[in-house]
């Protein structure tokens, strides 16, 4: 007998029922939906409350006491969270009847597997927990940004909700150098005018704020706070690390009074182009109109209007008739929008086919859609430079751009339309990363595999600095369940389902404790760091 465990299912009920008139159900689904929350009335009603209204432990019925199929029906619709503690503390889920027959947990997560389209699946409990865990994950953009890189930076958001950076920045060299910096004037490995912090550090200024996902770009940084404000610091390469009082911490003008849930930077130095995503699906960018190298749409997503002249200061919609938007991903003049509903838009420059419209060097105001990905479900994007990847709800993943970057084995060929990666056509992928030279996946069973250019400093993790043009899997990881992973310029960070973190490449930026320009060629935890993990 369980309490919880009954009134969990009692609100889900209750949550189905409620639904069947807002979520276009039909008259047979609103029915049956009815009459599970009849049933449990029936088993709630000649029960005793306690002064707080929870219902007594000793009068509780035993979960047996209901149909195994309106279990069934009601398990469906909890969360993962809510169903993995019913699950190990509720022994009345697992209890057979006939004794042949799964248990009730195990059907649901089947069925919502077949739902979500990833087939049948013969596993126990717990490997059907964790799929669907890493599922949700993969559709929650926001909760995948605890680890991010970025050029020379790494940020990490840690598992009590704060943020920390290391890694290298541009600095006055007159200006003080804090303790745990390597000053770029005594080091000969970097130029005067840098600094190096060498192992991740909450930063100072928001301290006591808490943190759901954090963004960096060649002009700054921009992070959700866990109560949905967006936080914006640095400027060009100078305080992106965000320990300097004066350039950090900051709210960001014109974004108050509305609750976010990710954000976009992307962009040169020159013209950078800011995203924010509301909590209501509603997309604000900012910043510059032009790609500055280019001279194109910049990924803005509209026109300008007679009183921009070249940038945008405030915030303005996207708009996007009948689009809820997930997320947004932004590149070097490009930006991929991804909606609800699976849909994919891009728009900006198309440097090299990284828009996706089958047109080298199109330009693209205002955001349209992929048509090359109709009848495609999407549920993740990536892009740097030069190239976009793009994650399907069935685990497949699709890549255009630059040939190299792409996965499919191509030296230098450029791939106009998302075409699919073959090399990871055996694995089930949970998310996709893309760097400024390249790529990687993670799929279901916590396995990494990276490709791109000669991975420089040890990049792509495969113990050498060779290039791999097609996905290969990082070996050194083997015996870890990998569930989110970053790429900057020259390295690489993951982290596993406990949270601990991982880094390969360029050392200075990993958090090591050092400032040179060594190559960590294969996987190293980086030490006393657990990130948060949603």
């Amino acid at each position: 007998m369980i309490t919880d465990a009954l009134l969990a299912l009692h609100a889900a009920a209750n949550a189905c029922a409620a639904a069947a008139t807002a979520s276009g159900f039909s008259e047979e689904q609103a029915a049956n939906g009815q009459a599970v929350v009849d049933q449990l009335r029936t088993l709630f009603r000649s029960r005793p409350t306690t002064a707080t209204g929870t219902a007594l432990e000793s009068d509780a019925p035993l979960l047996t006491a209901l149909p195994r199929d309106i279990v069934t029906t009601i398990l469906h619709r909890l969360d993962t969270r809510a169903l993995g503690r019913l699950a190990a503390t509720c022994r009345a889920l697992y209890r057979h009847a006939p004794p042949q027959h799964e248990s009730v947990v195990a059907v649901a997560l089947q069925e919502r597997a077949l739902h979500r389209g990833a087939g049948p699946a013969a596993l126990g409990v717990p490997d059907l927990l964790r799929r669907e865990w890493r599922h949700t994950l993969t559709n929650q953009p926001p909760l995948l940004a605890s680890v991010e890189c970025q050029g020379e930076m790494s940020a990490f958001i840690d598992s009590d909700g704060r943020l920390l950076t290391c890694g290298t920045e541009g600095v006055d060299p007159d200006d003080p150098v804090l303790s745990q910096w390597v000053n770029a004037i005594d080091d000969p490995d970097h130029e005067a005018d840098r600094r190096v912090l060498v192992l991740p550090t909450v930063v100072p200024a928001m301290r006591d704020v808490r943190f759901r996902c954090f963004i960096s770009g060649e002009d700054g940084c921009l992070a959700v706070s866990s109560v949905g404000e967006v936080y914006s610091w640095g400027g060009g390469e100078a305080f992106r690390l965000g320990h300097d009082e004066p350039a950090g911490g900051t709210v960001v003008d014109g974004l108050a009074g509305a609750r976010f849930r990710s954000v976009g930077l992307g962009g040169s130095e020159a013209s950078p182009v800011f995203a924010a995503v509301t909590e209501n699906g509603l997309l604000y960018t900012w910043g510059s109109i032009l790609y500055e190298d280019e001279g194109g749409p910049s990924g803005i997503g509209y026109p300008a209007s007679e009183t921009d002249g070249k940038y945008v200061h405030m915030r303005r919609q996207v708009i996007l008739s009948g689009v809820c938007v997930r997320s947004v991903a932004l590149g070097y003049g490009v930006s991929l929008i991804l909606a609800d509903d699976g849909r994919l838009f891009s728009c900006g420059i198309d440097l090299d086919g990284s828009l996706g419209h089958g047109n080298a060097h199109e330009e693209v105001v205002r955001p349209k859609k992929i048509e090359a990905l109709q009848g495609v479900r999407m549920c993740g994007v990536a892009v740097d430079y030069k190239n976009t990847l793009a994650l399907t709800t069935d685990g497949r993943v699709y890549s255009w751009g630059f040939g190299p970057l792409t996965g499919h084995g191509m030296l230098m060929d450029t791939v106009l339309l998302p075409t699919l990666v073959e090399g990871l056509a055996n694995e089930r992928v949970s998310m996709v990363a893309a760097g400024g030279s390249h790529a990687c996946a993670v799929t279901e069973a916590g396995a990494l595999f990276t490709w791109g250019l000669a991975g420089r400093f040890g990049s792509l993790g495969h113990g050498d600095e060779s290039s791999h043009l097609t996905p290969r899997r990082v070996e050194a990881l083997r015996g870890c369940r990998i569930a989110t992973a970053a790429m900057g310029d020259y390295h690489t960070l993951v982290a596993d389902e406990n949270g601990s973190v991982y880094g390969f490449g360029l050392s200075s930026r990993l958090g090591f404790g050092t400032a040179s320009h060594e190559s960590q060629l294969t996987p190293k935890r980086i030490p006393n760091l657990k990130l948060w993990l949603g």
